[in-house]
Parts: C-alpha cells; sequence; structure tokens
C-alpha cells in the first residue's frame, strides 16, 4: 500500500545508495589522510588542511550543517590536538559536478595564494 510510483522508489533508493557510497568514500579518505599524517615524520612541520565545507553554504541540504564542526571535534578526539583546518567554503550549483569542480579550483588558488603550491 505503498503511493509513490515504481519509478520514483527507484530514483530515491538510487539517489540514497550514491549518497551512502559517497559517504563511505569520504570516511575512507579521511581515514587514509589521518593515517598518513599520523606516520609521516614531519606532522610538525605541516601547513594545515584544506577542506571543503558545505556548512554555511547557502542553499546546500541541510544534513551538511555542523559537519566540519562534528569532523574537528572527531579529530580532535582521536589526535588529541586541534586540526589547522583552511577553510574553503563549498559552490552550489545545479550542473551536476561543477560546484565540487569549482570549489576544488578556489581551494587550489588559496592555496597558491598562501604560497603553498
Amino acid at each position: 500500500s505503498y503511493s509513490q510510483p515504481v519509478a520514483a522508489r527507484e530514483v530515491d533508493s538510487s539517489a540514497e545508495r550514491e549518497i551512502k557510497q559517497d559517504q563511505r568514500l569520504l570516511t575512507q579518505a579521511n581515514q587514509a589522510i589521518h593515517a598518513s599524517l599520523l606516520q609521516s615524520e614531519k606532522v610538525e612541520e605541516a601547513t594545515g588542511l584544506f577542506v571543503i565545507t558545505l556548512q554555511g553554504t547557502p542553499n546546500a541540504d541541510p544534513h551538511n550543517e555542523g559537519r566540519l564542526d562534528k569532523f574537528k571535534e572527531a579529530w580532535r578526539k582521536s589526535c588529541g590536538t586541534d586540526p589547522e583546518l583552511h577553510v574553503c567554503p563549498g559552490v552550489m550549483d545545479d550542473r551536476r559536478g561543477y560546484g565540487l569542480t569549482r570549489s576544488w579550483h578556489n581551494c587550489l588558488q588559496m592555496a597558491r595564494d598562501m604560497d603553498l603550491e
């Protein structure tokens, strides 16, 4: 007795699978970065991490609120220090992939402006 058409349920299910896959990939990437930093002998010389976030970005999905704060808290608990982050605001755009590409570009430009090529 589910009133939503089958095609709509399949789209929702596909989108949910895609979101879950993205979340798994981000978690794996964060774990790899953390492991790499822990193994590095030059952690003291690091100038920080660049992080793209949609937290606080107008028109972003509400589930992004607080995600950067949660990341920082998890870092503190895991590493015992505050992360040195350079925050790159995410770019929202209706064109698939454009916002992320623009965000990466802006983040790379920030690094160049800081002479961190």
